[in-house]
């Protein structure tokens, strides 16, 4: 199919045909054009026509000059405008008509070189002798019919050099009007155009040439019956707000990505809302007012302000029935522009509220784990999810008061049960004398992530599911007290020689190796030495074969040192876990297991305080405390996991023995004390496992030379910013083959500095294994 520009093409070297028995070819073609009607497209035309030239100011490099300089040309004696031997020369005369060459005497001076070429030449024009204008010959040469109003005719000009382009068959059919070739010139999106120039009206005004700018001006009067340069951008702001008719489309492409027009909200907020807008009416009236959604933030806030001092049962029915007040403004432009933070906050609100109404202080602790496992964990969820909303301060107090008072009632309750379940010997995991170490398969890779609660693991399945992972949880306690020191030891694959003495003041075990003893973090790496496990630090895979034990992903350590901010960091900490597994799994480990030792306690506002005397004690935690020997007091006094002969106190209910302690763990209750063990795979169908692993990473400048353990056959080496993004390869090609067990290759020093994984890939592409490195070396650059 042939573009409207070849067809012009075409005919204008066929008015260069002749009867060779009747006359001479002739020796150029002149092109008049007196009103330039065609100028807008010439500079196209000549990509297709290199014997093209255009008269005016003196321009080789554009090929256009002065009538003297087309003589020239037409005489072949100029090096830098050649013209094929085949054809000849087009001479386009912008401004002139063929009448201003006729009168060879009078004609204008600049004309005179050249207009003797008339007799000599051939002139290109209509066969009723007048210039061709676009729309006569879009019907003559191409069938084309165009409206013949005045607003076709300007908008031609402007239109000419996107016209040319286009398919004649494409345009058969279709009206060519001013509203089509202004469209056309814009980029055929005038919806989208509108709201760039309403969100950066002068950057969207200097952007545009003339042409484009006044198409745009036209296609806004037909579409949207607005002028952009008379009428107050106020005006299109306020009719965007009330979106009627041709607006809605706009507003509706504004709310498919409002984040691409950020001052847009701002425009509107200027606005007066119309006389019968009810700032109080429903969403589906009013969305498109700011105004309207700020109100009703400010009437949600007041609402939840009167919470204060209620009771927990009545704060919990009129949460959920704010929600049904509420909730539809989180579907709005404006909830998804983080305008409404009190409305998203609300959703988790009322989870809360919902999840809370059923007590789990009942039964004994399998059926306590049964209600917590199925939906209890979920007020924990939401709990983080309120917590983790964005607004000002006086929200985010409206929302952290309504938190507590719904929140830790219900915590107080079933910790208090659980408690007394334990009093009566009744908790599961109470001694390391029944219990049993963390069960586990060859090929087995045991992960440990200290703090992983119940709900956080819920979550991490979530997020490895959608890797494409196989996961199962299953729901286990921790050992007492609940603190890294005892329980994180009791999810070791081995407990051989581990024991408590006889008085702890840190609550760790000792490891007894004929006549030494371990304590602390020796104790997890002498016992996993001693039945052959491998320990694998930072970023390595390890050789995939029998056991290994890593870490990832310090949720504790987050909660101690930021408190309520755990809430809003805490995906990003799983994400970390997430990336951890897959490297694992990648690497041919047949089984990742995630274990961990324990939960904890978030709470605005603090958890309540619980008074002891410091004399009593030989070192008192947040939840827990060690007492001293023969020290008298009404503390409930707890056995320890590691020996049961030795007692700890535990501040009762979710108290303190701190004060204003946002995070807490230690004590007992289910938010500390049931937490989920995940065992995650590969599905079926994922790479062949490979023995090999990425020993040893090394930059010398830009070269990275990496050092391989394992049989490397069939493999590939690549870099990458990220491991399962091909495209994001740091080569200049695609991956090597390895040749040997000590590959190398270069990156250009444009990478320099970048974070970046080393992967080996199996023929498919998969993934086989990785570690992280940073292009040139530094920090953590060499591995």
């Amino acid at each position: 199919m042939e573009s409207i520009r070849q067809i012009v093409a075409t005919q204008l070297r066929k008015a260069a045909s002749h009867n060779p028995d009747v006359s001479s070819p002739p020796v150029c073609i002149l092109w008049p054009d007196h009103d330039c009607v065609w100028a807008s497209a010439i500079a196209s035309l000549q990509g297709e026509l290199p014997e093209l030239f255009i008269l005016g100011a003196y321009d080789p490099d554009n090929r256009t000059g002065p009538a003297i300089w087309l003589r020239c040309v037409l005489a072949r004696k100029l090096q830098s405008a050649t013209i094929p031997a085949e054809l000849q020369p087009i001479f386009y005369l912008p401004g002139v008509s063929r009448s201003d060459l006729r009168a060879i005497e009078s004609c204008r001076k600049e004309l005179k070189p050249i207009a003797e070429l008339q007799y000599r030449g051939v002139i290109w024009s209509h066969p009723n002798g007048k210039d061709w204008t676009p729309q006569a010959f879009l019907k003559a040469a191409c069938g084309i019919e165009t409206a013949s109003d005045n607003a076709t005719r300007e908008s031609v000009p402007r239109a000419l050099p996107d016209l040319l382009d286009l398919k004649v068959a494409s345009l058969q059919g279709k009206r060519i009007d001013a509203a089509y070739l202004n469209k056309l010139v814009i980029g055929g999106d005038p919806v989208r155009d509108i709201l760039r120039w309403m969100d950066r009206s002068d950057f969207f005004r200097s952007e545009c040439c003339d042409a484009v700018w006044a198409a745009f001006v036209e296609t806004c009067k037909a579409e949207f019956s607005f002028n952009p340069s008379s009428d107050d951008i106020l005006l299109a702001a306020e009719r965007l707000a009330e979106h009627k008719d041709k607006w809605k489309q706009v507003w509706e492409r504004f709310c498919e990505a409002p984040d691409r027009y950020p001052n847009i909200p701002g425009l509107i907020g200027k606005c007066q809302m119309t006389e019968k807008a009810d700032l109080f009416t429903c969403a589906d009236a009013f969305e498109g007012w700011p105004q309207w959604n700020e109100q009703q933030e400010k009437n949600l806030l007041g609402a939840l302000a009167a919470l204060k001092n209620a009771e927990p049962s009545s704060t919990r029915e009129k949460l959920l029935e704010l929600e049904s007040e509420h909730g539809a403004r989180r579907n709005t432009v404006w909830g998804r522009l983080g305008m409404a933070p009190l409305a998203t906050a609300l959703e988790h609100l009322a989870v809360i509220a919902s999840v809370t109404k059923s007590q789990l202080a009942s039964g004994n602790a399998e059926e306590l784990a049964n209600r917590y496992s199925n939906a209890g964990w979920k007020a924990d969820n939401a709990v983080l999810m309120a917590l983790a909303s964005r607004g000002r301060q006086e929200e985010r107090t409206a929302i952290e008061e309504s938190v507590r008072a719904i929140y830790l009632p219900w915590l107080e309750d079933s910790a208090h049960h659980l408690q007394i379940l334990a009093e009566e010997g009744k908790y599961p995991f109470q001694s390391s004398r029944s219990g049993k170490p963390v069960s586990f398969e060859d090929g087995c890779c045991l992960v440990f992530v200290d703090g992983l609660r119940m709900d956080a693991g819920q979550r991490l399945i979530s997020m490895l599911e959608k890797q494409g992972f196989d996961v199962t949880g299953q729901p286990v306690w921790s050992a007492l007290p609940s603190v890294t020191a005892t329980a994180k030891p009791a999810v070791l694959p081995a407990w051989s020689g581990l024991a408590g003495p006889d008085a702890s003041a840190d609550f760790e075990p000792v490891l007894s190796q004929g006549s030494k003893s371990s304590k602390g973090s020796q104790i997890v790496r002498k016992q996993l030495d001693s039945i052959g496990w491998q320990i694998l630090e930072g970023n390595t895979s390890g050789a995939v074969k029998g056991n290994a034990w890593c870490e990832a992903g310090d949720i504790d350590k987050q909660g101690h040192d930021s408190g309520l901010k755990l809430a809003a960091s805490l995906d990003a900490v799983l994400s970390e876990i997430v990336e951890k597994v897959s490297m694992l799994l990648s690497a041919g480990w047949s089984k990742v297991r995630i274990v961990t030792d324990h939960g904890w306690l978030l709470m605005p506002g603090g958890l309540p305080k619980a008074e002891m005397a410091s004399f009593l004690a030989e070192s008192k935690w947040g939840r827990c405390a060690a007492m001293k020997a023969g020290a008298q007091s009404k503390e409930k006094l707890y056995g320890w996991f590691w020996n049961p002969a030795v007692h700890f106190a535990l501040a009762p209910g979710v108290s303190c023995y701190r004060a204003n302690m946002e995070y807490a763990h230690g004590g007992i209750s289910l938010q500390e004390c049931l937490t989920l063990q995940l065992t995650v795979q590969a599905k079926e169908g994922a790479s062949s496992l490979f023995d090999v692993s990425i020993s040893k990473v090394q930059w010398v400048q830009q070269r990275c030379n990496v050092t391989l353990q394992g049989l490397t056959d069939g493999l590939l080496i690549d870099i990458r910013e990220a491991p399962n993004k091909p495209d994001s390869s740091l080569l200049a090609g695609p991956p090597r083959q390895v040749q040997d067990p000590e590959p190398s290759f270069a990156v250009d020093d444009s990478h320099n500095g970048k974070a970046a994984v080393v992967v080996l890939l199996d023929a498919n592409g998969n993934v086989v294994t990785q570690v992280k490195t940073v292009v040139g070396g530094g920090l953590y650059g060499n591995a």
